[in-house]
């Protein structure tokens, strides 16, 4: 049995290059901008309604769509944290790095990070759209201009933003993340 090569934080500095770093956050921008720009429409489209618009909707299909919505949200940042825990393993990185170089390794931990981050932004980003849906679903029966409380739907988008914020891959933080997930 042959020992797997040693990674250090030398040999992740090497492989993440400024290539590699700006497609990260290229990845990240774009899913983070495809909701926004979404919510944006729909704050458009609202902001189009006319009042003279004769429509008394029923807010009971809203609520569930809102209770869903909720739980929804929990659960899928709760996975996409877990999911991102999950694919940063050591024992992942050793299986797929069997007789390979430092360096090999090095850009596999990297590869394995990508997936993570996808992993975690889209399922964040999932929840967001769906919350806007019902933010649109709203708008177009008239439901949120009587009862503006739904935009609440909203805030699984501005939570989208503020982790993919906090967790932006910058080099420093993706030093770090794959540095406690591989080497320590």
């Amino acid at each position: 049995m042959t020992n797997p090569p040693i990674l250090t934080r030398m040999h992740l500095e090497k492989a993440l290059t400024p290539e590699y770093l700006r497609i990260l956050a290229i990845i990240r921008i774009a899913l983070m901008s495809g909701a926004t720009f979404f919510l944006i429409v729909v704050f458009f489209l609202y902001s189009m309604h006319t009042p003279d618009s004769p429509s008394n909707p029923d807010p009971h299909i809203m609520d569930v769509l809102s209770i869903a919505h909720a739980i929804t949200a929990a659960f899928t940042i709760s996975v996409a944290f877990f999911l991102s825990r999950l694919t940063l393993r050591k024992d992942r990185l050793i299986g797929q790095a069997a007789a390979q170089t430092s360096e090999q390794m090095a850009s596999q931990a990297l590869n394995l990070y990508r997936v993570s981050s996808l992993m975690f932004i889209a399922t964040i980003e999932a929840s967001a759209f769906f919350g806007i849906a019902i933010c649109l679903n709203g708008v177009m029966n008239g439901t949120m201009v009587l009862y503006p409380i739904y935009w609440l739907n909203a805030a699984s988008t501005g939570l989208l933003i503020l982790i993919g914020y906090v967790t932006f891959p910058t080099r420093e933080r993706v030093i770090s993340t794959l540095e406690a997930a591989f080497i320590q």
